[in-house]
């Protein structure tokens, strides 16, 4: 069942990344302020896979950049906390955009969907063959950054 559930996930972020490529940062404004997210899915190696599950948090400037970012992962086998990053997103004129979250030395790549109350919805798609981190969350606007 998980690796239904974890195909099921790829297919449909495959699908909803493919049509947000082409856009440009038409829409950055809509993401302006402090927001924090939640995040829960499968990493796996591609050969074992486990559930993951992460929130933080990150300002975002209206023009397309991340700063004060900050993570705290929960994993099988042990997980991260208080770890900084920083990124880039383009959100394009349907309010679909892409984001892109650098820690040091690796990354995240994530597909958002901008909500009419300022919050959005998002898929992560780092897999292949196996490897790498699937899953979703949500990312809510708030007056300030609280973990």
């Amino acid at each position: 069942m998980r690796k239904l559930n974890a195909l099921l996930i790829l297919c449909f972020a495959l699908l909803f990344a493919s049509a947000v490529y082409g856009q440009t940062g038409v829409n950055n404004a809509e993401l302006n302020g402090n927001y924090a997210f939640t995040f829960s899915g499968m990493s796996g190696n591609g050969s074992f896979s486990s559930v993951f599950a992460a929130v933080g948090r990150f300002t975002a400037d209206g023009v397309g950049n991340l700063t004060n970012g900050q993570l705290d992962t929960n994993a099988v086998g042990g997980g991260g906390a208080a770890q900084a990053f920083t990124g880039t997103y383009s959100i394009g004129a349907d309010n679909r955009g892409l984001m892109t979250l650098n820690f040091s030395g690796s990354s995240a790549k994530l597909a958002f969907a901008m909500l009419a109350n300022g919050n959005a919805q998002f898929i992560e798609f780092d897999a292949s063959g196996g490897a790498g981190t699937i899953g979703s969350g949500t990312m809510e606007k708030s007056g300030r950054h609280r973990l």
